[in-house]
């Protein structure tokens, strides 16, 4: 199980002493007192300060997991899988929910994992590996430093929410020219997994972004329960 084998700062620590596999197995976890990153949103908004530590901290996390000789691969990044160990006086994050995590050197088929932030080959039913975390990754940056498109009037859990989410992008890229919105589509919302960049490479890549010309205007991004409707999936 990997939650029971992962030491490090961002990722959420299992406290093994106090775990069991008898008849009732048990994981017994730290305490991360201020919930999850979607929580805390909800609280106080996310600054965009605070989204250049959710990037290096969580490119640092997969960067520990995806470089291990059998690379594990989370395959649910989400602000609800996020988890908040303090705001003050900086945000410090832990990736958690490891229950659809996956240790593997070869290619994973499951469907699984959030629809608005699975990568376009999970949703496409291919086979896939590690890159789905970064194109994960990059959907939680994308939507608290600029905003994901509404979902009122697309359907989220298939291609043409990834196409609406690529074109926004794109023209957000090319109108704003923000340096963090040119590093979402160049290295971690891109289409093509082969083509999208490493955790190693993303996080030496984040390190030569200058922070201080970031300005990505937050547009209005509203996230609902949802329905089915003839067989699709409607983000309300």
């Amino acid at each position: 199980m990997p939650a029971r084998n992962r030491s490090h700062d961002h990722i959420v620590h299992c406290i093994n002493e106090f775990c069991t596999t008898d008849l009732e197995p048990q994981l017994v976890l730290e305490l991360v007192p201020f919930g999850s990153l979607k929580d805390q949103h909800e609280v106080s908004p996310v600054t965009l300060n605070e989204v250049f530590q959710i990037l290096r901290q969580a490119l640092s996390a997969l960067r520990y997991l995806h470089e291990r000789d059998e690379p594990i691969v989370h395959r649910d990044i989400k602000p609800g899988n996020i988890l908040v160990q303090s705001r003050s006086p900086y945000l410090h994050i832990k990736l958690s929910d490891f229950g659809l995590s996956r240790a593997s050197p070869d290619y994973l088929k499951t469907w699984c994992g959030t629809s608005s932030y699975a990568a376009p080959e999970v949703i496409e039913r291919e086979n896939y590996d590690k890159a789905v975390d970064i194109w994960s990754l990059g959907v939680v940056v994308y939507e608290y430093a600029h905003g994901l498109p509404n979902r009122n009037y697309w359907l989220c859990d298939g291609s043409p929410w990834i196409e609406r989410v690529l074109q926004e992008l794109e023209a957000a890229t090319d109108f704003w020219g923000c340096p963090l919105l040119d590093f979402l589509s160049t290295a971690m919302l891109v289409y093509d997994r082969v083509s999208r960049y490493s955790a190693r490479r993303c996080w030496d890549m984040l390190k030569r972004l200058d922070w201080s010309q970031v300005s990505c205007p937050v547009v209005e991004n509203k996230v609902g329960v949802g329905y089915y409707y003839n067989g699709n999936w409607i983000c309300g």
